[in-house]
């Protein structure tokens, strides 16, 4: 028995200049005919429109199409480029936002910047110049510089907030030095990674709540990355990409990192490798939230500075690790060489295996549930 749309074997399909579309069925040697509805003629009619340049004509198709589905791509790419041949930068790139057209919108940003930097690009340059020769001046008569009082005033307001803390909640002063003496790994990463390691300036609470501001900063990042180099931002992001993008590979190099130093008598505990490996985070937290924002002002032509910047992060925080490695494990740098290998190729199977495990277990899982499912009659 033939049903209204279901198909036995679809073997040619047409459609006609109204819109309505033919398809050819073999099996019950017939024709389906399906006629459009009034929103399908009007996304017809404005799509022409669209392919033939007709941008701004559209416009009202595009509207009404709007008001019975808010959610079409389409229609907002197509008020995207209507703005954007009007000059509407603005709107073109609201238009593109939603759309999720990260090209159009990297264009329209593009003119939008032009345009502004023409408008006021004179006008910033004198401003600015004109608040340098002012520090300088005020400096220079009063013996007084503004920003040296803005961080001694923010240095008080620290301390002062820190003794309530500390007054109140115990051992939070520690863990507070132990979290900041984190930060010296910018300037003295050796001597910081020895006294991490031995002489117990470090605990893992304190390389726990590092770790802490490293995921904190890293979705932040994700938050105020430009549209033209994160489609989705933090919204897109769920638990599972958290756990991956941020918090296994750390997990993985402390893993890959301890083992290769107890097979080769290396020094560090897994303690100190978990704790050093963390501070290694630190160039990540300094500067992901200036490379995201610094994002915003560029576009995709220049895609190639913001990966510039992120590999320029992923190498300090590279370097860092392969100096933790040495230090922790005691290693020289030959032999450090030889061991990053190893820990390498650890990773890769300990990903490989993690892997195998995954897809054993799903195997497993749909295998019971079909089981149990026919045991109770549910097939």
């Amino acid at each position: 028995e033939q049903r209204v749309g279901v198909f036995g074997m679809a073997n040619g399909i047409a459609v006609a200049e109204n819109g309505n579309l033919y398809v050819l069925d073999k099996q019950y040697n017939g024709i389906h005919v399906f006629h459009p509805t009034g929103l399908f003629q009007k996304i017809l009619k404005a799509v022409v429109l669209y392919n033939d340049g007709l941008y701004q004509e559209a416009v009202p198709l595009w509207n009404e199409i709007l008001k019975q589905n808010s959610n079409y791509y389409m229609a907002h790419l197509g008020l995207g480029k209507a703005a954007y041949i009007s000059g509407d930068w603005v709107t073109a790139m609201s238009e593109m936002k939603v759309a999720l057209d990260q090209e159009n919108y990297s264009e329209a940003y593009w003119q939008y910047r032009s345009a502004w930097l023409q408008k006021n690009s004179t006008g910033a340059i004198l401003l600015l110049l004109a608040v340098i020769a002012v520090y300088q001046l005020i400096g220079k008569i009063f013996h007084f510089s503004p920003a040296g009082w803005v961080w001694a005033k923010w240095k008080k307001f620290f301390h002062r907030l820190t003794a309530v803390l500390c007054s109140r909640v115990p051992g939070v002063r520690v863990k507070l030095e132990e979290t900041v003496f984190a930060f010296r790994i910018l300037k003295y990463p050796t001597d910081t990674f020895y006294d991490a390691s031995r002489a117990g300036k470090a605990s893992v609470g304190s390389a726990v709540i590092v770790f802490a501001i490293y995921v904190a900063v890293k979705l932040a990042a994700a938050a105020c990355t430009s549209f033209s180099f994160n489609k989705f931002g933090l919204a897109g992001m769920t638990l599972m990409d958290v756990m991956l993008s941020f918090i296994a590979p750390i997990m993985l190099w402390v893993f890959g990192s301890y083992l290769v130093g107890a097979i080769t008598k290396g020094q560090g505990s897994l303690k100190a490798v978990f704790i050093t490996a963390v501070y290694c985070l630190i160039p990540q937290i300094v500067l992901s939230l200036p490379i995201a924002l610094i994002s915003n002002v560029l576009t995709r032509d220049e895609i190639s500075i913001y990966y510039f910047l992120i590999a320029l992060a992923a190498a300090w925080t590279g370097i860092y690790l392969f100096l933790q490695m040495k230090e922790v494990q005691g290693y020289d740098f030959g032999e450090a060489g030889k061991r990053l290998i190893m820990v390498f190729f650890t990773i890769a199977i300990a990903i490989v295996l993690a892997a195998a495990i995954y897809g054993i277990s799903i195997q497993a899982y749909n295998l019971a549930n079909e089981l149990i499912r026919e045991v109770l009659g549910f097939v």
